[in-house]
């Protein structure tokens, strides 16, 4: 594989702590008190007429003009078929809620506080826990050296009133046996596909000590026998976490052997070789338990990395996606590389799977380019795979940010022989210090948006804000398909599916996972499908996230799939369906457990 890059880079940086190593985690980020005149930069997009006409800037038509935002969360709070937004303004802040509102095609925000009581966070999760038809909050707090109280992550349960006002109300009687822990990501899964939802804690350095030390993770267990937002702590399934913890930083849950079970793919800062956590059948402690497979499966550390203790990478986000059309999963990688790091530190890369059987294999093609100053940085601190164009293909979109001004938002285009080149200049989102980059389709036309924050990390004079860049992709006959997914025995959203969709001329798998990446913002729901000019989906089989009572929990198969055939004669160039666990399909977002 060949990639075409430009230089864009990234470092993240809290807004007291930067963590690419230990002996950076305790650098102290401060703005100077006189800030001296600067020369003017253009800190938005380069280009003032993009060369190619695919995104446009409507945050003000779109009513988030003045908004400024560090983590996004594209959900449906309110449960009207639309896409609100929540928005973390700081990395440290309370959430503010964005309601949209169709009749006049904007966000607004709510005129109320959908909490009783004044809330921060550092990141929040949007996931109905309690199986009751609404999403509830899950909110976590890194727990760095701050002043600030350190705090377990804290649920609150969704509700509507009579009026539809949503409201959040902490349970203070959630249970779990956790303190306080430096936890920098979560996954949300059903781990032993019981239908209930439980949580994957990745835990970063205990600052608290003069020596930064890394905490083990843990994971969650849902008990739903103890009371709603009840877990149990079932670490000890994580086979190989007693020979020591490393600093996990990012997060995310998928099926790379596509056998129902959710896999983790934990990001690890400092040199640390990254973790891939197969999900394997049971002991007499547990009935599922996890295998680290990430040394065998190339994803831990590039080769030379091999040679050398904490050879490995400052690694921040994966994603996984099918980019090839081969349906075996791909992974992206996203790094932080200095000036001055040897050639050995780990680069960014795209890790294309190369499954011979259920254990994983990567082959990583790492990427990296500097402006030629000899002072650059790259970084990349999130990533989403999503198809801009609807041709068809997997497209790229990666945040660079915290080293003004070079590190802006970079868009990796696909080619049609898989290569990648970044064409965010030309489309003109090349904005600077990118951050909680989401993609949704505001206007449901199936063409996917993005809306990205901006901070002002190691430079004050950028004004911070939101951009909401409208997908303005010309159609050409393309065909584009939005999947929702409803669980009745799983859980309601069917987080956690993995769907292979067949059409004319090729076929791809997806995994149904919206929240990942460090202090994690959160897409949209369901899959959304370009399909390209003239090309008919004809099915979607569906590997839903629930063993039926009675199945053996020791099998190494599925046991509850379904196959969906699509209309082949239908006439709308973009189709909204929704996949029901038990069998049906419905036209447009629709609910199955009704």
């Amino acid at each position: 594989m060949q990639f075409t890059l430009l230089l864009l880079s990234f470092a993240f940086s809290f807004s007291l702590l930067s963590c690419s190593s230990t002996d950076r985690e305790s650098e102290v980020v401060i703005h100077d008190d006189i800030v001296q005149e600067a020369e003017v930069q253009n800190f938005g997009p380069q280009l003032e007429q993009p060369s190619r006409i695919h995104f446009i800037d409507r945050t003000k038509e779109f009513g988030l003009e003045g908004v400024e935002g560090t983590h996004l969360y594209a959900v449906d709070f309110d449960g009207d078929g639309h896409t609100d937004l929540v928005v973390l303004p700081r990395f440290y802040s309370t959430p503010e809620f964005y309601r949209f509102v169709p009749e006049k095609g904007k966000f607004k925000q709510l005129d109320y506080s959908p909490f009783m009581e004044t809330v921060r966070a550092s990141y929040l999760a949007f996931f109905d826990l309690n199986r009751n038809g609404t999403f509830d909050i899950i909110m976590g707090t890194l727990n760095q050296r701050a002043p600030l109280r350190p705090e377990r992550l804290r649920f609150f349960e969704g509700r509507v009133d009579s009026e539809g006002r949503v409201h959040y109300v902490y349970r203070h009687d959630a249970e779990y046996p956790l303190k306080e822990l430096p936890t920098a990501s979560i996954a949300i899964s059903d781990v032993n596909l019981n239908g209930h939802l439980d949580i994957y804690l990745a835990n970063w350095f205990d600052m608290s000590q003069d020596s930064p030390q890394p905490v083990a993770d843990n994971i969650l267990l849902a008990s739903p026998e103890l009371g709603d937002f009840s877990f149990s702590d079932i670490s000890g399934a994580l086979a190989n976490e007693a020979g020591g913890p490393v600093p996990s930083f990012g997060l995310k849950a998928c099926d790379l052997d596509q056998d129902g079970y959710p896999d983790f793919l934990v990001s690890a800062s400092s040199g640390h070789a990254n973790r891939l956590w197969m999900n394997r059948s049971g002991t007499d402690s547990f009935e599922r338990f996890y295998v680290d497979y990430g040394q065998v499966s190339n994803f831990d550390q590039d080769d030379e990395g091999e040679l050398m203790p904490r050879g490995g990478g400052h690694s921040f986000y994966s994603a996984c996606t099918d980019y090839n059309n081969n349906q075996i999963f791909d992974l992206a990688l996203g790094e932080l590389t200095l000036s001055y790091d040897p050639m050995t530190r780990d680069r960014s890369s795209i890790l294309t799977g190369n499954f011979t059987g259920k254990t994983p294999e990567f082959i990583r093609s790492e990427y990296y380019m500097d402006d030629g100053t000899g002072n650059w940085t790259q970084a990349d601190r999130r990533g989403v795979f999503f198809d801009y164009n609807i041709n068809g293909l997997a497209d790229l979109l990666v945040e660079n940010s915290g080293y003004p001004p070079q590190t802006r938002l970079i868009l990796f285009e696909q080619a049609y022989d898989h290569s990648y080149a970044d064409v965010a200049l030309e489309l003109g989102i090349d904005i600077v210090n990118p951050s909680g980059s989401v993609v949704l389709d505001i206007n449901q036309n199936g063409l996917q948006d993005i809306i990205v924050g901006q901070t002002n990390i190691r430079n004050a004079n950028i004004k911070t804000r939101l951009y909401v860049f409208e997908n303005v992709t010309p159609r050409q006959n393309k065909r584009s398909l939005q999947v929702y997914f409803g669980g009745i025995q799983s859980n309601l959203q069917g987080i956690g599916a993995t769907a292979r969709l067949n059409t004319e001329r090729w076929s791809n798998v997806r995994y149904h996972q919206p929240l990942y990446g460090p202090l994690p913002s959160q897409n949209a729901q369901g899959l959304h499908y370009g399909l390209g000019e003239n090309n008919l989906p004809i099915s979607i089989e569906v590997i839903w996230p629930y063993r039926p009572d009675g199945s053996d929990v020791h099998k190494q198969t599925y046991d509850l799939t379904n196959l969906f055939s699509i209309d082949p004669d239908a006439k709308e160039l973009h189709q909204i369906i929704t996949l029901c666990e038990d069998g049906r399909l419905k036209l447009g977002l629709q609910q199955c457990y009704l």
